[in-house]
């Protein structure tokens, strides 16, 4: 009998008859290198972050785990890595694999990184991500007191701030809605910020964003529209934006946000 997650996944390949499985399938698997790694070009070496989003795109296919995609993950060593976005890539690739986490390492890691003077928005979402998902509790009031949850440039910024609202029990202000839907261009995408050229990211941070404060796009025929255009069916990924360059963090963008519209809105 097929999963839930099986029976979306498959409805939404046969409802977009442009967007087809084996060729979004055969762009990742063509990233694959010997090492069991992904790079962002078949050229170039594996990396972590390649590796992260070739693997969810892969659980969105519902397609295996490569046993060598597993054999490079396992090499992976904690110690190499110290920023809290490739901690939190790396947790996430353990968890695809049913493996257990090094929670007590993780816990001093990110007790050392909250001592930093300097932690970008970024590095602040990703620990929040990290505490939440290793159920650190006790580090929750260091990390979000060096949060501004009122203040933000672009998107990105704001779907950052919604990520440490959930781990700090904060709302985000009540502007962040009305903004967020500002963001949209009459293409259907959405720009950093109101008036500013239409990207995927910034549609995928929308979305969640709007997902996330329970409203939703002013024209969501024209943002499936959009979407639809950032995918290269000659290569069978998505591109940043309509005629770009295929990426694999793009592609994981454009079906999860073909996904939330299907489910969500």
């Amino acid at each position: 009998m097929c999963s839930l997650r099986g029976r979306r996944q498959k409805r939404m390949f046969q409802d977009k008859r442009w967007l087809k499985r084996e060729d979004i399938l055969q762009f990742v698997l063509a990233r694959k290198r010997q090492s069991g790694g992904f790079a962002m070009t078949p050229l170039l070496p594996a990396s972590l972050e390649d590796t992260y989003h070739a693997v969810k795109i892969l659980k969105i296919l519902a397609h295996p785990i490569p046993s060598s995609t597993k054999a490079y993950i396992a090499s992976l060593r904690w110690s190499d890595y110290y920023l809290p976005k490739n901690l939190y890539q790396l947790a996430i690739l353990y968890q695809a694999m049913e493996q257990v986490l090094p929670t007590k390492e993780l816990s001093e890691t990110i007790r050392c990184i909250l001592k930093w003077k300097k932690l970008s928005l970024e590095h602040l979402t990703y620990l929040a991500r990290l505490l939440k998902l290793l159920n650190l509790g006790m580090l929750k009031a260091t990390l979000c007191q060096r949060i501004s949850f009122d203040r933000w440039r672009v998107l990105k910024e704001l779907y950052h701030i919604m990520d440490c609202t959930q781990v700090c029990h904060i709302s985000l202000p009540q502007k962040a809605a009305s903004w967020v839907k500002q963001c949209q261009n009459g293409d259907g995408g959405f720009g950093f910020m109101p008036h500013t050229s239409s990207f995927l990211e910034n549609t995928y941070y929308a979305l969640k964003l709007m997902l996330y404060l329970k409203t939703k796009p002013e024209n969501i025929r024209q943002c499936r529209q959009f979407i639809r255009y950032c995918y290269v069916s000659s290569r069978g990924g998505f591109a940043r934006s309509p005629g770009g360059v295929v990426l694999l963090e793009s592609t994981y963008q454009g079906l999860s946000a073909l996904k939330m519209l299907e489910i969500a809105f």
